[in-house]
Parts: C-alpha cells; structure tokens; sequence
C-alpha cells in the first residue's frame, strides 16, 4: 500500500477472472465503456503515467459512451477527489495537476449532462464541484502562486461556465481578474441574448466597461462593436474610451458620433445631455489625435495634447501613449540619424511628465547633433533647426559657426531667419557672422538687420556702466511684442538682474540704490511676461517691490502675466 498526501481517484472494483476459464475477457474489457476505466484513465493522466494528454482524452471518449447513470457515478467519484484538493490548491504541485485535470474533464463533458428548458446543464446534483471549483478559480495563494497556476485558475472558471454556474459576483470578478479576463469576457459577450436583460453577461460588461475598455476592445470576440454601440445609450463616456482601441474601421462610431453631438448642441440646456455630448466630442479629438501621431509635422502638437488629456485623469489614454512611447523608444535606439533626432525629441517630450520614469534626452541630442556638426551633414540640421537650434548654438563642434552662416548666407530667406536665431543663442556671437548678417539683402533684410541690432544689445547687457538696464528693458519689451525667438536671452537677463539686485556695483550707497531700484524694475517687467526671476516672488495684487526668498522656496507665477502676442508664421516675401 502506498500512503499520498492526495486521495487518489476511487476504483470500481471488478472480481478478477482466471484467464483461462474467460476467454477473451480482458479484451472484451478493453473496448467495453465502464466507469471503472474512465477512472483508470484520468487516474493516469493524473499522475503522468505514460501519455497523459492520450489518456484524458480516451477518457473523455470513453465518458461519452456510457449511459447518463453512469456518466453519473463518475461525476460524484471525481466529485469527491476535486472536494479533497479545494483547499490550498495551489501551494501544492500535485494538488494544483489534479484540479486542473478533473476541472478540464468537467469542462469537455458537462455537455453530456441532462439539460433544463433553456439548454443550460442541470448542475444542481453537482454542488459540491460547483463549489470547490469556485473556491479554487478564487483562491491566491502564497506569493505569485496564481500567476504560476493560471492554467489551473483558467481551467476552473471554463469548468463553471459549462456547468451553467451563474453567480453575477463571481463572474464580475473574473472580468476583471487579469488572469480570467479575457476569456470571462468571451464569455460574457457571445451568450444568446434573452429577454431579461439584467440576467445577460452585456449587463455585466456594462457594469465594469470602466475598467476594462480597453481589454473588451482587444478580445477575439466579433460581439463587442455590436455591444459598445449599445452602451453608448447609458455608458457614452466608457463605451466611446473602448471603442477607440477596436482593430477595425470605426466609421460607424463617428457617424454615431457626429450625430449625438449635432443634436446635443442644438437642445436648451435643460435638456441636453452634457456627459454624452461631451463624450462624443472627446472621442472625436482623441481619434483624431492619434492618426496625427502619424504625420511627422502633426505629432508634437499631437503628443502634446494626448499628455495633458492623461494628465487630467485620464488613463484610459495610457496604452495609446504607451504603445507610441515604445516604438519612438526603439527609434531613438536602432533608427537612421535624423529618425533617431526627432524620437529623441519626442522622447523629450515624455521627460516633461516624467512618463515611465523617462528622464531628458538633451545629453543624447547633443551628441547627435555634434556627430552630425562633425560630419557635415547639414541637411538633416536645416530641415531640424527649429527644434535644434539651441543645440547646435551649445555644440562644442568647430564646424558650427560654418554651418550657421551657411545658413545665414543662404537663398531661401526662411532658412536665413532660422540661421540668425540660432546665431542669437551661441555664448559669444563672431564677427564673421556679423558680416554674414550686414550683407543680407532681399526679403531676410529686415530680419538681418533685426539680428544686428538684437546682438548690439545683447552686448551691453555685459556692461556696468548703466546702459545694460536700457538694453535689458529693450529686449524685454521685444519678446513682449511677439519676438518668441529671444526666450533664451529673457532667461539670461533675469539671472543678470538677480546678481545686481542682491550685489549692485557702483562706489557710492546712491549708486548701489539706483542699480537695485533699476534691476527691480526690471525682474517686475520679466514677471509681466511670464518669466520668472529665480529667488525673488512678484505680488501685482499689492504692488510691493520684488520679495527675495531662499533658494529652496517656491517661486509663485504672477497672478494675471501680461497676454504675450505669439509672432505669427513668418512669410518667405515679407521684409
């Protein structure tokens, strides 16, 4: 006798024959179907006894061939024996391999039991394997125990859906159970529809839409377009979430779309349903956003708009953007040169949200752009430079000042506007760029002529003799005006002014005051346009003079910043 820690399935006992008095008796065994061999079978199975997946299978075959009395016996036999590995189920190797065999025997031949009027098995003799499969499709077990028995799991929750289990509790659970979700989902999604509609598993998908959109858009059944057109009725907003992960045309949510939206909008308010309207409007701008995600010259505005919508909690945004975020990830890496630039500036913008614990990419930029300074590639850097230009400025490359005024000497005038503010950004602007710039003619002569006097300006700002407040005060009213491009020198002179507030030059205490009242003005003309000095805190509630704090304080924004006038895209013909 051999003792086990499983109780192993019970065995018909049969009185053995002498051979030799029944002729044929074991081969007449063999081929006769009897409970005891079915046993025999899924004993063996059980315990790998030679080919397992053979003997499930002839034991199911064999199943289907004895009569309902006693495809009976042996669901109470092997009742007993899946009761007895219930509990702790899957803390236990052994316990865990004879769940799942009896669970799937159960599951391929619950179709055998006697049906009621609706078509379901009777499974009201069969409670205690109800119960015990539940226990186990539930249970967790010890550290990841039900990650590494998630066959077990699964094979339990198909066993009760075939035995007509039916507890909403249990099966809202399973949708959303990472583990059991994508079958529970199926399952839910391709039952018959009946006339009680709160029995129907849409009901239920209904109740958890919110958490598993996207899952349910994903799933392999060809029910879920016809059941989220049905939920845009009661759940707009969660059903329009879902429907923008489906993998096929969505022409008919857009027209449901357009239709929902051009008849809320036309309705008083008393009777317009805002929440489906404004789903309808939010479903339209995300799709559309994610086709311009595609269009290299679309995809920063793009991407930029998708981050602030999942910022506003809204995560059901997340695979979208983390889908787009992997493969701009494995551009930056494996992609051409220029192809890796723009993932790297993309991935830029990700390190402003710290998405994924990204981190900024401007060593990696720089790089790049000092290889490509180095090699002479010039055009990816004037097809780029907008976006580049303060790189290139920074480069430590010889070939910079080069390729600058290449561009300032170039015939299309944009290009030339583009190479003199990437001049404005280098530490020390040569005279040889300045020459450049002075002999500009034709539409780019106002903006040369702009460069030149921006750059005498910027030079007195290096001055102590007073005029670099007058420079500074210059410069600051441009950039108010909508010259976008000097952002770079805001952020210069408010570091200038801060020293001077803090140590004036000048040899009297007069001269010392004066230099400080001219820095406060203007640290208070910066705040106006948005830019904040660091250390010093502007109220234009009281008009008190700029108040230092510590370095560790926060600097608050001003309350109403003066509107900036955005420079409008320039015109190639104009001066």
């Amino acid at each position: 006798m051999t003792i086990t820690k499983s109780q192993p399935l019970e065995q018909a006992t049969t009185r053995k024959e002498d051979p030799k008095t029944k002729p044929g008796l074991i081969e007449r065994w063999k081929i006769r179907p009897t409970p005891a061999k079915v046993l025999n079978l899924l004993n063996s199975a059980i315990k790998g006894n030679g080919n397992a997946r053979e003997n499930f299978e002839s034991a199911v075959s064999v199943f289907e061939q004895l009569e309902p009395s006693k495809q009976h016996k042996v669901f109470l036999k092997i009742e007993k024996n899946l009761v007895s590995v219930s509990h702790f189920t899957l803390e236990s190797d052994y316990k865990a391999r004879e769940a799942h065999v009896i669970a799937q025997f159960i599951a391929k031949t619950a179709h055998c039991l006697p049906k009621d009027e609706f078509g379901d098995p009777i499974s009201k003799p069969y409670q205690k394997t109800i119960d015990a499969l539940a226990r186990i499709a539930e249970s967790d077990g010890p550290g990841n125990a039900r990650s590494r028995n998630a066959h077990v799991v699964l094979t339990c929750t198909h066993a009760l859906w075939e035995l007509a289990y039916a507890y909403f509790y249990f099966w809202q659970d399973r949708v959303v159970d990472p583990i059991t979700q994508d079958m529970a989902i199926t399952f839910m999604l391709d039952m018959p529809r009946t006339e009680n509609a709160e029995a129907h598993g849409w009901h239920l998908l209904g109740e958890c839409l919110p958490q598993i959109g996207f899952a349910l858009a994903k799933n392999i059944s060809t029910n879920k377009s016809a059941f989220l057109r049905e939920m845009i009725a009661t759940k707009p907003k969660s059903a329009f979430r879902s429907a923008l992960y489906l993998d096929e045309d969505l022409g008919e949510f857009v027209e449901i779309a357009h239709k929902l939206a051009a008849t809320q909008v036309h309705l008083p308010d008393a009777e317009r349903d805002q929440k489906l309207l404004e789903a309808a409007f939010e479903f339209m701008e995300v799709l559309k956003l994610s086709k311009q995600l595609r269009d290299p010259k679309k995809q920063p505005y793009a991407l930029d708009r998708l981050l602030k919508l999942y910022q506003t909690k809204r995560s059901y945004l997340l695979p979208l953007i983390k889908d787009f975020y992997i493969k701009t990830l494995e551009t930056s890496q494996d992609g051409w040169p220029e192809e890796r630039l723009n993932a790297l500036l993309t991935l830029n913008q990700f390190a402003a949200i710290k998405f994924q614990g990204q981190t900024s990419q401007h060593v990696q930029i720089q790089s790049l752009v000092d290889g490509l300074l180095d090699s002479g590639d010039y055009a990816i850097l004037k097809r780029n430079v907008l976006k580049i230009g303060r790189a290139i400025a920074l480069s430590f490359s010889e070939k910079k000042i080069d390729f600058i005024k290449s561009m300032i000497q170039d015939t299309d005038p944009v290009a030339v506007r583009d190479g003199l503010e990437v001049a404005l950004n280098l530490p020390v602007i040569p005279q040889e760029l300045k020459d450049a710039a002075a002999a500009v003619d034709g539409p780019a002569k106002n903006a040369a002529e702009e460069f030149l006097y921006v750059t005498d300006l910027k030079e007195k700002l290096m001055l102590a003799d007073g005029t670099q407040f007058v420079a500074a005060e210059h410069l600051v009213n441009m950039y108010l005006r909508g010259k976008n491009y000097l952002l770079p020198t805001m952020f210069e002179i408010s570091l200038e002014m801060a020293d001077i507030f803090r140590d004036p030059g000048g040899n009297t205490e007069e001269e010392k005051a004066r230099q400080k009242e001219q820095a406060t003005k203007i640290i208070v003309l910066l705040a106006t346009a948005g830019i904040k000095t660091p250390g010093f805190n502007v109220n234009f509630k009281t008009k008190a003079p700029p108040k230092p704090v510590s370095d560790t304080d926060s600097v608050s924004l001003p309350p109403k910043p003066a509107k900036v006038i955005v420079a409008k895209k320039r015109d190639p013909n104009e001066g």
